[in-house]
């Protein structure tokens, strides 16, 4: 478990901040409306931005927007001259939203662009490959899925069991599929994870009751040793002996309550 943390914060260390799923609909908008007006520079912008944000997703993206992205990546193909790879890119988009579309103002009927999206529509569904376990869900292009397709693109996103998106990898046909650690063991479970900060408020609590179990302690020893002096008075001795007692029974349940908070300072179930 402390290997795919360590995975999971050396992969976002890259990103300055988590991106949100509404940044690719906007460099969708954007790159459409470049083309449209033969905006080179902006339209790589829009997919560079994209591609970018794919990479940093804080959320699980929808259908809707996985089949968006990939128009954008199919858009992207068609201005670098690989019809190929658009081809793919749209048959991902219409796999996941038979009925997709794009503005007459890029694809005006009859032009290249149109044609490419009929040809992607006439390609034959595509062969899956197993995915392994992973200990949470994989969504495939939006949908929690057991495979990926093999011969068009796709976003497989690593989703814990509390919906927080750990990875998120958009991959072409010819790419490997990543590794990730696999479920945890029933024993696995049983252990601590290891926190990737130590719990100052945890760590403040620990040594409140360390500071408290040593006080006791001291008052404890302080007590006895009046105890055992001869010359204390024979009436004080039961008070002593129960103060003693007492703070001793005390300062022990305190030094547990440390040793418990100094765990939970570091480490968690």
């Amino acid at each position: 478990m402390l290997t795919l943390l360590l995975l999971v914060s050396a992969s976002f260390a890259a990103c300055d901040k988590p991106a949100d799923v509404s940044a690719i609909s906007a460099d969708v908008s954007t790159a459409q409306l470049a083309m449209a007006s033969l905006e080179t520079d902006t339209f790589a912008s829009a997919v560079a931005d994209a591609r970018a944000a794919i990479q940093c997703l804080a959320s699980p993206l929808n259908p809707l927007d996985a089949a968006s992205f990939h128009s954008l990546m199919a858009l992207d193909a068609f201005m670098n001259g690989k019809p190929d790879e658009a081809a793919r890119s749209f048959q991902t988009a219409l796999a996941i939203t038979p009925d997709f579309r794009l503005p007459a103002i890029i694809a005006p009927a009859g032009g290249p662009l149109a044609s490419i999206l009929e040809k992607a529509r006439a390609m034959p569904a595509s062969e899956s490959q197993a995915l392994p376990p992973f200990d949470g869900i994989v969504k495939v292009d939006g949908v929690t899925s057991l495979t990926r397709p093999k011969d068009r693109p796709c976003v497989l996103q690593l989703v814990s069991g509390k919906g927080v998106v750990s990875r998120t990898y958009y991959l072409a046909p010819a790419d490997e599929l990543p590794r990730w650690e696999p479920p945890p063991t029933a024993f696995q479970r049983v252990l601590p994870r290891i926190r990737e900060k130590p719990s100052l408020p945890i760590g403040i609590a620990a040594g409140t009751a360390a500071v408290g179990a040593g006080t006791l302690l001291a008052l404890s020893g302080t007590w006895h040793a009046q105890y055992d002096d001869p010359s204390t008075p024979y009436a004080q001795l039961d008070g002593l002996r129960s103060r003693s007692d007492g703070a001793l029974a005390a300062s022990i349940g305190l030094g547990i309550a440390t040793v418990a908070l100094t765990t939970f300072t570091v480490a968690y179930w």
